[in-house]
């Protein structure tokens, strides 16, 4: 009887879990655009201007970066340093997530030159590719970017080396939510 009870509530515990990381989603379970917490748009202080919003400031997605991390130490460390453990085929997931936001500011320049060197790949994934470029929101841009890297490393780079991932929505989320979550911290001023 007691192993029933447990089993019961070990169920309801994961329906909970399932809702919980679903919250903060789209229907499908892809990660929500960022929003104000009044509703509206995020304002920054020039009049009209959007602000980048990092979703890592609502508790949800805190809670997916930390359960991507744990992902992370299980699948990507076989190539990737995490927290200075893991392998050495690949750079440390540090290093690699501060190269990527900076190359997401210039993805524009990357798809030009990619129309003209390789218009095959370009149109293989033009619609991805487009919707990634329209993105003004640093951080969607490079969810957007990450949901198709992460499931074909070379969608628009054909020297990319990682292997595609096998990840389900949940698992998607989490470890796009842990790369957000290794954002380098601006340097702060020095003093002269």
């Amino acid at each position: 009887m007691l192993h029933s009870r447990s089993l019961l509530v070990i169920g309801l515990i994961i329906s909970l879990l399932a809702v919980t990381t679903l919250s903060g989603s789209g229907q499908d379970g892809t990660p929500s655009p960022p929003a104000s917490t009044d509703g509206g748009e995020v304002e920054s202080g020039d009049a009209g201007e959007k602000a980048d919003k990092n979703p890592l400031e609502d508790p949800v997605w805190q809670s997916r970066a930390k359960l991507g991390k744990m992902l992370a130490k299980k699948r990507c460390v076989i190539c990737h340093k995490i927290d200075g453990k893991g392998g050495v085929l690949s750079p440390p997931m540090e290093e690699v997530v501060a190269k990527r936001f900076k190359s997401m500011t210039t993805y524009d320049k990357h798809v030009e030159a990619l129309k003209k060197t390789d218009p095959p790949r370009y149109q293989a994934s033009k619609a991805k590719i487009d919707k990634i470029v329209d993105e003004k929101d640093r951080y969607q841009k490079l969810v957007l970017w990450l949901q198709s890297y992460l499931v074909k490393p070379t969608f628009d780079n054909g020297q990319a080396k990682m292997t595609p991932q096998i990840l389900n929505k949940n698992e998607m989320n989490q470890i796009i939510a842990f790369v957000l979550s290794l954002e380098p911290k601006p340097e702060p001023p020095k003093d002269e």
